[in-house]
């Protein structure tokens, strides 16, 4: 990931949430998401497909992506490997590269978060 590309800054994500769901992702189409811790580097992959209005639901769980309270991730989308040519996220009119996310852990967190709805 280039340190140069332009990332969304998310609101806060509950890391007990049941899914994270993000809009203005490619349509229709099936692509790899890259989640890496920013402190520790580590880096999560899960291949998802979007559906037709441009959303793509990435499972948070101890079987998929797994994120830990008060903590750093960049999240990013490639049709290949993590040093692949990343896939923008559009949000109106701007085009972004990347999402950086920070986890919270609320008494009721939501089933779904949404990013870029």
């Amino acid at each position: 990931m280039s340190v140069c590309n332009k990332c969304l800054d998310a609101p806060l994500v509950d890391f007990c949430s049941g899914s994270l769901v993000i809009g203005g992702v490619p349509l229709e189409a099936t692509f790899t998401v890259y989640i890496q811790h920013n402190a520790t580097g580590l880096l999560q992959a899960i291949t998802v497909q979007s559906n037709a209005s441009g959303y793509t639901t990435i499972p948070l769980g101890p079987n998929d992506i797994i994120l830990d309270a008060l903590q750093g991730y960049t999240l990013w989308l490639t049709y290949g490997e993590a040093n692949s040519t990343q896939l923008s996220i559009t949000v109106g009119e701007e085009f972004y590269y990347c999402i950086n996310i920070q986890t919270v852990k609320s008494v009721n967190p939501p089933e779904i978060t949404w990013i870029n709805p």
